[in-house]
């Protein structure tokens, strides 16, 4: 029985091919959008992580939720970040992050999101946000966040 973890990151690697995939046969993605639409798997994995109960905006921060131990999000979000360099100039140096970037994106279009009204209200652009993950767990419930971080988003 393959564990948890490991279910997440094969579902992961399983997604990220078929996401070369659809880019190498048709055409490089011009914008998170893009990558939104050729991906709604990948889309299913990250809205699950911002419909849990813990998933809230709170004081202008907004608390996120890994899968088992967050590798997946990580290799989700380098493959991310490596598409956002091949279609928004200055991507490295304006310090964007691709899978906070999809996370506003999703947000917006899916109101099962507890980021959605946060994140309508953003105007678009590059934006800087607030974020918390998880430092300490109690089996599955959160007990304590770290200390918010900024992110920079493109919000479409």
């Amino acid at each position: 029985l393959i564990s948890m973890q490991k279910q997440d990151l094969l579902f992961f690697i399983v997604v990220a091919i078929g996401s070369i995939i659809f880019f190498v046969k048709s055409e490089t993605p011009r914008s998170f959008d893009d990558v939104y639409a050729a991906n709604p798997k990948m889309v299913k994995f990250l809205l699950d992580n911002c419909k849990k109960r813990q998933a809230v905006v709170e004081g202008g921060v907004l608390y996120n939720l890994f899968h088992s131990d967050g590798q997946a999000e990580v290799i989700i979000g380098e493959l991310l970040n490596s598409f956002g360099r091949m279609f928004e100039k200055n991507y490295d140096q304006q310090g964007i992050n691709g899978y906070w970037t999809m996370l506003i994106l999703i947000a917006q279009k899916n109101s099962a999101s507890k980021y959605h009204e946060y994140a309508k209200k953003l105007p678009k652009g590059v934006q800087t946000i607030k974020v918390s993950y998880p430092r300490n767990w109690s089996g599955t419930f959160i007990i304590r966040w770290q200390q918010p971080s900024y992110k920079k988003v493109i919000v479409y």
